[in-house]
């Protein structure tokens, strides 16, 4: 499989990334090498080392209170707050921890939930409301394979619309639909728990390249925005078409990684993720 009109250009020294170009288009190549050069940048990025490691929140910090301001305090690394929800022993402690974590990768990728209404907490409730303030059932379902027919999967339980804080011209209401955070809680949650079980993240900068990247390694035209999502606050609806997409763009994700080698087999979405996200920002 691939795409004969590509070919791959490998840098001349350690630092010069691999491409793979046809010529007109010139891309970040899918390679080991690539890979393990940025995967040590990443490494370098101080906002990606503290998310990844275990930080604790400042000293006064409140999630409960906070949950929209931490008054200047650190919220702590959603490492930390997974670590907490393995560790507590009664649902409102499993609560809270929850809700850590959400302020935690939301806050750390700016997707943006206090756009709507109360909504780090109201992804906090529908959290807790799928897996009942249980950790074991909440791995469960991280772990079942992803369907955008199937309204019991969590991430579309999570990406149920949530009501915006601003409302139309006429005073009517608005609704946000949370795609990029629900999938960045599930790859976080997923990868803290081991799950076994890799989501994709959503990201618009990934979105935007990877029509390139399906060209380039799987020789197949998409129209330029076939990965995005719809613009605005649209009606109720729209959940079952970001779900779509979403599945779309997880799947030609994973067929590009079939045709690659970017190193261990460890995480291949996520060495994706870097890779693209890194060279196109």
């Amino acid at each position: 499989m691939g795409n004969t009109n590509f070919k791959t250009i490998l840098g001349k020294g350690p630092y010069d990334l691999d491409i793979i170009t046809d010529g007109s288009i010139s891309l970040a190549a899918l390679t080991e090498k690539n890979s393990d050069f940025i995967e040590a940048v990443v490494q370098l990025d101080s906002n990606y080392k503290k998310e990844a490691g275990w930080y604790p929140p400042d000293h006064g910090f409140d999630p409960e209170t906070m949950a929209d301001d931490a008054n200047r305090l650190y919220h702590g690394s959603s490492s930390y707050w997974f670590k907490e929800m393995k560790e507590v022993s009664n649902d409102e402690a499993f609560g809270r921890a929850v809700l850590g974590a959400v302020i935690a990768i939301d806050a750390s990728n700016t997707t943006h939930l206090s756009a709507g209404q109360n909504g780090r907490k109201e992804m906090r409730e529908r959290i807790c409301g799928a897996c009942h303030f249980d950790l074991d059932t909440l791995k469960a379902l991280l772990n079942r394979p992803f369907d955008p027919k199937d309204p019991s999967h969590l991430i579309n339980l999570l990406n149920e619309p949530i009501t915006a804080v601003k409302k139309k011209s006429d005073g009517s209401a608005t609704y946000r639909f949370n795609i990029s955070f629900v999938s960045k809680f599930c790859s976080y949650a997923s990868s803290s728990f081991g799950t076994g079980f890799e989501y994709p993240k959503y990201d618009n900068v990934v979105s935007d390249w990877l029509v390139r990247y399906v060209l380039a390694y799987l020789g197949e035209e998409r129209p330029k925005k076939f990965f995005k999502m719809p613009n605005g606050n649209l009606k109720k609806d729209k959940k079952e078409i970001e779900s779509q997409i979403y599945w779309q763009y997880w799947n030609f994700i994973k067929k590009i990684l079939k045709e690659v080698n970017i190193g261990p087999k460890g995480k291949p979405f996520e060495r994706f993720d870097h890779i693209v996200w890194y060279a196109n920002k």
